[in-house]
């Protein structure tokens, strides 16, 4: 039995949110949207056809999902490779993947910006391309240190790197204009050497917070990007 503890360090900042709304642990996606008509399981089954007809046979691993409208984002894992298909399942574009200006080295992560109407894309974990809904290359996002996952909120950038980076002291920071403005989940000794590859470490509890937790903590820490400051919010006691 999992139970979850809130301590009272915690207590004032969740009072505070108490009437907002709350997500789980979905990626980038953590509204709840309506799929769209066409989307089921033969439509599914269309785009991994796609996918497999265009690159290597039965080797796509799709770690990541974004619907957004009637179009459909994924992500592989082998590879590192960026998809976009319609909601009916018709393949659109894939990002091109190569070493010359624009092209993505390997993605790990990707947020759907649909207020700007833009791709985010975490690339080879040290900077985010941004594209448009028709997959052209618009400009490259510099991030102050290396990174895995990512997500946006208006001009910050929340990142976490599963200790790729081995010499650094926190697993979770904020980046605005490739600078670090906020930090936390400090790394213990023990960890600090253990590489790992999470799906998902974010949720969203309202415009401004969100919860940050990652496979090697047993807490679940509360960001306030309004307050700056990151404190434990939830502990899991088995």
């Amino acid at each position: 039995l999992t139970v979850a503890i809130i301590p009272k360090i915690a207590i004032r900042a969740l009072a505070r949110k108490s009437n907002s709304s709350r997500s789980s642990f979905s990626g980038s996606n953590q509204r709840k949207r309506k799929l769209p008509a066409g989307i089921n399981t033969n439509t599914a089954a269309a785009m991994l056809q796609a996918i497999r007809e265009k690159d290597t046979p039965g080797k796509e691993n799709i770690v990541k999902v974004d619907i957004q409208g009637d179009a459909v984002y994924l992500l592989s894992s082998y590879g590192g490779k960026i998809y976009k298909f319609t909601g009916e399942g018709r393949y659109v574009w894939q990002l091109k993947q190569g070493n010359g200006p624009g092209e993505l080295i390997f993605a790990t992560d990707f947020f759907i910006d649909s207020l700007n109407h833009s791709v985010y894309v975490l690339d080879n974990y040290r900077e985010l391309k941004v594209y448009s809904f028709d997959g052209e290359y618009m400009r490259t996002e510099p991030l102050p240190t290396l990174a895995f996952l990512f997500t946006k909120k208006e001009d910050s950038f929340l990142c976490f790197d599963p200790n790729l980076k081995k010499k650094s002291n926190f697993n979770f920071f904020v980046s605005q204009n490739g600078k670090i403005v906020m930090e936390g989940l400090r790394k213990r000794d023990g960890n600090r050497n253990v590489g790992y590859m999470p799906s998902n470490v974010f949720a969203f509890y309202s415009d401004d917070s969100v919860y940050v937790q990652h496979m090697l903590s047993d807490t679940i820490y509360f960001c306030s990007l309004s307050d700056k400051h990151v404190c434990p919010a939830y502990f899991i006691k088995t």
